[in-house]
């Protein structure tokens, strides 16, 4: 069945509701998730697996905020400037956590089995972070999940905005009826 007619309700109406989501770190489990992150490259396998490289890093942003802000900002001219200095901004209970819970943990994934409102994951076709065959695959097992991979990487909706706030806001209305920007496909 098309992803479009996924996102209606039984008799054929739109539905009131529905979630979104921007490149996210999806991984069938830990191992998989582990392994992807090491292929990001040496930084992503340092801060995903050396607790203590990571831990001494965020430490030395924590005493060098103003610093590492525009280190963060001039090696990321591609995003907006306050967008590239605020990602210096989290504490080491709150950066750990949100790795180990949201990215290497995987069980979010599981919850989907639950959800009775359509999902539509959206992904950059070059987002080095998103596992793009198990999104894929996501959107096959779960009938109420639509999958699209779009022209960009993981900073998506920094990227391109109107996009992606154009996605939301019809998923929001119920309006989504499965756009095809030039460069995507979908599943």
């Amino acid at each position: 069945m098309p992803a479009d007619e996924r996102l209606r309700e039984p008799d054929g109406s739109r539905t009131s509701a529905a979630v979104d989501q921007v490149g996210p770190p999806a991984y069938p489990d830990a191992t998989d998730a582990r392994r992807h992150v090491e292929r990001l490259g040496l930084t992503a396998r340092l801060f995903a697996n050396d607790g203590n490289v990571a831990a001494a890093v965020c430490r030395w942003t924590c005493a060098h905020r103003q610093l590492a802000g525009s280190l963060a900002e001039l090696s990321r001219p591609d995003l907006p400037a306050r967008i590239a200095r605020d990602g210096v901004e989290h504490s080491w209970a709150s950066y750990s956590e949100t790795l180990e819970r949201l990215v290497l943990d995987s069980g979010a994934v599981g919850l989907l089995s639950d959800v009775t409102v359509p999902v539509v994951i959206v992904a950059g076709h070059d987002d080095p972070v998103c596992n793009h065959p198990f999104l894929e695959e996501i959107a096959r097992i779960h009938p109420n999940v639509a999958y699209r991979a779009w022209r960009g990487d993981h900073q998506l909706p920094l990227t391109d905005p109107r996009l992606t706030v154009g996605l939301i806001l019809d998923v929001a209305d119920g309006s989504w009826t499965s756009p095809q920007p030039a460069g995507e496909t979908s599943s």
